[in-house]
């Protein structure tokens, strides 16, 4: 389910943007969206995907740290440069097309996003619950080159 809150100064865009989601797999998550504004809270509560092995968590989309903690107290770091939009996938999309590795964000997976993200709006304009999708066919694995099944991919 999403709400949001449109801004009559801004051509009519979204403001504010709240969704609740439910996986496949049972899991729920929400994704809170705010276009103005500086989060009030200290320290940031940021963007955080908590799943059955651990939390990944980002402070702010500047901060050029994401955190990454297990379930079994190990942490990891992952540094990034801030502000590089689709960088990343354009250097993947560079290294497999010269056979340097594999792609990492198929077109299938883009499809589910692009799904998603209308499935956000119509949600709020319809003010109702919109199912995505009804099987797992947008989350293949490149370990070892196979795809697996629905629960070996869920974190």
């Amino acid at each position: 389910m999403a709400y949001g809150q449109k801004d009559k100064e801004i051509l009519n865009q979204y403001a504010v943007v709240n969704v609740v989601f439910r996986f496949m797999s049972g899991f729920t998550g929400s994704y809170n969206f705010y276009a103005g504004g500086k989060e009030m809270h200290r320290p940031l509560i940021g963007f955080r995907i908590i799943g059955r092995k651990g939390e990944i968590y980002q402070e702010e989309r500047d901060c050029g740290t994401i955190n990454v903690t297990y379930n079994d107290g190990k942490t990891k770091q992952i540094a990034y440069k801030p502000q590089r939009g689709y960088y990343n996938e354009l250097l993947n999309f560079y290294n497999a097309y010269i056979g340097k590795e594999p792609i990492a964000v198929t077109p299938e997976i883009e499809f589910g996003d692009a799904r998603m993200l209308l499935a956000i709006l119509e949600s709020m304009e319809e003010e109702t619950p919109v199912k995505v999708d009804e099987t797992p066919v947008f989350a293949p694995s490149y370990q070892n080159n196979r795809k697996t099944d629905y629960d070996e991919r869920r974190m």
